[in-house]
């Protein structure tokens, strides 16, 4: 079994847990060539779109944001998150339960749990997501209008700072603090949740998965954004349109100790 590692260079931690990594991995570390200064003789660098092809198991080491990474560069291979972070709903493991994780891994004592993810194009760029899509404006706080049509039904006219476009595992991210729903992650649904908008009716809307969404967003003397998990970004010309769609399953690993849906939840919100 190969085991890439996708890290966040800024975490307190992340060397310890490369040095437990390597003492249990049977086969050389895989690392993209970005992480070169955590990399040692012995380890694999290789570039980023290579990077899946290279390995069977993707170990993410950081928080949230840095698993987010990993599953872009996984492309549909096996994750793990070791939360080196802050709240962490979706790296559940702490660098405590590293050893026994690792443990699991190799004697194949675990399940994979399917993810779905969000993708679209835009002038020859591919954005994939999995936890949202976010159409938004930049720079000075004026409305900009986003149009969402289903089924080629137009569904609203948004006027508001932006438009989250949201899977079920995203649901507890930008969705909810933009007064989203949570959703189980397993579902197959897509979340379309207004930023700031100009009227109080306007509500999050959820839609059934198996359809494409057609977006388009218009401004006026601003800029538009387009982000793929906060973290790939692109400028949209006024009128612009896009197609966003089901992208290809993310599978995130569940070892027989891992805490439930629920569970994370209770701990990370503080609810009772």
């Amino acid at each position: 079994m190969t085991f890439g590692v996708v890290l966040n260079p800024r975490r307190p931690g992340v060397r310890e847990a490369l040095a437990v990594i390597r003492k249990q991995a049977p086969k050389p570390l895989v690392l993209p060539e970005g992480d070169q200064e955590f990399a040692i003789a012995e380890d694999r660098l290789v570039p980023e779109p290579e990077f899946s092809s290279h390995v069977d198991i993707v170990l993410s080491l950081g928080g949230d944001g840095t698993f987010l990474r990993a599953a872009r560069l996984a492309r549909g291979k096996p994750l793990v998150g070791i939360n080196l972070g802050g709240l962490g709903f979706l790296t559940f493991y702490s660098p405590e339960e590293l050893p026994s994780v690792l443990h699991h891994l190799l004697h194949g004592d675990y399940e994979t749990e399917r993810r779905m993810t969000l993708h679209t194009e835009h002038e020859g760029q591919i954005f994939n997501a999995l936890n949202d899509l976010v159409i938004t404006a930049t720079g000075a706080a004026r409305l900009i209008t986003v149009e969402v049509e289903f089924q080629g039904e137009l569904l609203n006219r948004y006027k508001a700072d932006g438009v989250i476009i949201s899977t079920p595992t995203g649901s507890t991210a930008y969705n909810l603090a933009a007064g989203g729903p949570i959703v189980y992650p397993q579902l197959d649904l897509i979340l379309v949740t207004p930023i700031c908008a100009h009227a109080l009716t306007v509500r999050p809307v959820i839609l059934p998965a198996n359809e494409d969404l057609k977006v388009r967003a218009f401004s006026k003397g601003v800029n538009i954004l387009l982000s793929a998990d906060g973290q790939i970004q692109k400028e949209l010309v006024s009128g612009t349109t896009l197609t966003i769609e089901r992208g290809p399953d993310a599978q995130i690993v569940r070892i027989p100790e891992a805490p439930g849906f629920y569970d994370v939840l209770r701990k990370k919100l503080r609810w009772g």
